[in-house]
């Protein structure tokens, strides 16, 4: 294949979405939902956004220019992407079965390792210590002493049992908090620059 569309676009690279299908499905079942019942609310949310998104974009084209300095994204990451493409399209990163195999040995028995040290009663998660040598430090140190803070400093303050059961509600409610101001800001901005027309 000499093409480059073949390299960019579905199904070519997955980007783990099958496990959080599996996981939502697990949900599901857990919960008394029925799969099927999920599985129709994301076909029709799939509708919804992709008819929304059409309309948004055409709506943000109209107040500036895709790429351009009113949208740093695109100005910042749209050429990195592009580069990470145009390294697999024109065969310049080359994948090693030695290179694939080493590091599905390495998974295994760091997988095996973390299963042993848990039967001894020493927490370690290989998943998370992989994870950790690709997360930037800020991340990383916030989700260190969030997790500090959780297990140890409020599992005291309100007993782990009650810790564990109000927890989930708390992370669900700061999201809608967060969700709120985000969607409101983006509206105020979007009003905002609305009243211009064709500003460049």
């Amino acid at each position: 294949y000499r093409g480059f569309a073949g390299w960019v676009f579905s199904p070519y690279i997955s980007f783990g979405g099958n496990s959080g299908m599996v996981s939502a499905t697990k949900v599901a079942l857990l919960t008394g939902t029925r799969p099927i019942d999920y599985y129709k609310a994301l076909s029709i949310g799939f509708m919804v956004s992709l008819a929304l998104g059409f309309l948004y974009m055409d709506f943000f084209w109209r107040l500036a220019p895709i790429p351009s300095t009113v949208y740093p994204f695109t100005l910042i990451y749209w050429p990195t992407f592009m580069m990470n493409d145009a390294l697999f399209a024109t065969r310049q990163v080359v994948i090693r079965s030695s290179i694939v195999c080493g590091g599905a040995v390495t998974a295994a028995v760091a997988a095996c390792l973390g299963a042993v040290l848990s039967k001894v009663g020493i927490p370690f998660s290989p998943v998370a210590f992989i994870t950790g040598f690709f997360l930037l430090p800020p991340s990383l140190i916030t989700t260190f002493l969030g997790s500090l803070i959780g297990n140890y400093a409020m599992s005291r303050v309100m007993g782990r049992e009650r810790w564990n059961e109000v927890r989930g509600i708390i992370v669900a409610g700061y999201f809608v908090g967060s969700s709120l101001v985000i969607g409101m800001g983006l509206s105020i901005t979007l009003l905002a620059r609305s009243t211009w027309i064709w500003p460049w």
